[in-house]
């Protein structure tokens, strides 16, 4: 769960701000952007990592 966590940490912070700027260059309010996305991806990237980190701990042990 450690090495999920830290993954999508890294990577929900990087693409956050990154959307969150985008949007506002774009004229997009940040407030109604960043909700419904940031809950889709932080789901789909906790999976996506979450089966990444039980793979490598069954190829590490």
């Amino acid at each position: 769960m450690f090495v999920a966590g830290v993954l999508t940490s890294v990577v929900m912070i990087v693409g956050l701000l990154a959307l969150v700027f985008a949007g506002f260059r774009s004229g997009y309010d940040p407030d109604n952007l960043v909700g419904p996305i940031v809950t889709t991806l932080g789901d789909i990237f906790d999976m996506v990592f979450l089966l990444f980190s039980v793979w490598l701990v069954g190829v590490v042990l």
